[in-house]
């Protein structure tokens, strides 16, 4: 009878962590999310727009946008603006600057999800599923 009672806690617990291990795969899964097949080639975040292009073809849709954003970098002093900075310190200072964002949408047809392409200087930033295609 106590064995039974173990047997059947164990399993439980091990029930328990495999659901556990489950979820916690399921949720890491987003990385996996960030890509998609095209042609036979895995399209993922990071490639190049040229890649893109020349795996997949023209998208069904592009458009491009500019946006302006302020970033903060790091530079030596310069001479007379800061004076009380020694010459070898580093400051660091705002910038504005201008990114071009494209997002080009793939239609692969009525059996398959569109991909949403967002592309951030030359570089795919973000994949996303849409509906079915048509």
């Amino acid at each position: 009878m106590m064995i039974m009672t173990l047997n059947k806690l164990l399993s439980t617990r091990f029930v328990v962590l495999c659901s556990a291990m489950c979820g916690l795969w399921m949720s890491a899964s987003p990385a996996y999310a960030g890509s998609f097949r095209c042609n036979s080639y895995v399209i993922e975040v990071g490639m190049h727009k040229l890649e893109l292009s020349q795996r997949c073809g023209a998208p069904a849709s592009a458009s491009s946008r500019i946006e302006r954003r302020t970033v903060r970098v790091k530079q030596r002093p310069l001479p007379g603006v800061y004076p009380q900075n020694l010459p070898n310190q580093v400051v660091e200072v705002e910038r504005e600057i201008e990114t071009t964002i494209e997002e080009w949408i793939y239609n692969f047809g009525p059996n398959q999800f569109m991909q949403r392409v967002v592309i951030e200087e030359g570089r795919i930033k973000e994949i996303s599923d849409l509906g079915y295609g048509r």
